[in-house]
């Protein structure tokens, strides 16, 4: 493998943009720069390991989003962000300490943001060496060109981590125009179907007049993902981009390994 600068560019084109940041603040620099590409309706959007947000100023860590979260959870929530801020034309940047890429719940989470062909997804990581970018290479990920793009920067020094904040926001339900305040739809009931059938086709029949409504087990790149706490958070963030998301998880799973993913997004109340 080549030798790999400390912090460079995530595309050629970005060269400028993040060439040769100060050697004091590689992460700060990171997040506090925006890329280029990004425009309105679109922005840039901060995902920020708790271990390592410290390092940054005031208004960077107000700006980071699922504070608290770390590693795997917290990268799968920057791919539901991500997908999002592919449509609108945004971008999104993930920072991890080097000690947590081989963790599985990362490797799950960098094989659904390449699996989902996430191109607006960012990964800094902090600390180690360039050998800890070559699994995310080998599942596709770049330095260059087509994203997501993954990046390395030298570790920062260590600095105690901020007060916690109140994690809870209000996520007030997205509007469907088939379900009339106070009302049912029109469901096709077969009353002789079973019940999984008979929920199989009413999702059915809403994800066919709601483009807002994300039925994730029908949904073009989402139903050929692996269920899991991974898929668990990616699908939580896009309920809380504009979307309703139902998912129907296939029966008989063991929801027993889940219980953190659905902590951390039962604690910030999304949809």
């Amino acid at each position: 493998m080549k030798s790999i600068p400390a912090c460079y560019g995530r595309q050629a084109r970005w060269s400028t943009w993040m060439s040769q940041p100060p050697a004091e603040e590689p992460l700060i620099q990171f997040f506090a720069t925006p890329p280029p590409h990004v425009a309105f309706p679109g922005r840039t959007r901060l995902f920020c390991d708790q271990r390592l947000i410290g390092v940054l100023t005031a208004d960077l860590r107000t700006r980071c989003e699922w504070a608290g979260a770390s590693g795997g959870l917290l990268m799968a929530a920057a791919v539901g962000a991500a997908v999002a801020e592919a449509v609108r034309g945004g971008s999104v940047l993930v920072a991890l300490p080097a000690s947590v890429m081989q963790e599985p719940q990362v490797q799950a989470a960098a094989q659904l943001a390449q699996r989902m062909g996430v191109r607006a997804l960012t990964l800094m990581v902090v600390g180690g060496d360039e050998a800890v970018l070559a699994p995310f290479l080998a599942l596709g990920w770049r330095t260059q060109g087509e994203g997501p793009w993954i990046h390395f920067c030298s570790a920062p020094p260590n600095a105690p981590l901020p007060p916690s904040t109140d994690l809870r926001r209000e996520w007030p339900p997205v509007y469907l125009s088939s379900l009339l305040p106070g009302m049912l739809p029109p469901w096709p009931i077969d009353t002789a179907s079973q019940p999984p059938a008979a929920m199989g086709d009413w999702l059915a029949w809403l994800s066919s007049r709601e483009e807002r409504l994300v039925i994730a087990n029908l949904a073009s790149g989402w139903r050929e993902q692996t269920p899991g706490p991974m898929l668990v958070c990616a699908l939580a963030q896009l309920a809380g981009e504009g979307r309703r998301v139902c998912w129907r998880a296939p029966s008989g799973i063991d929801l027993r390994s889940w219980l953190d993913a659905l902590q951390q997004i039962g604690r910030r109340g999304l949809g």
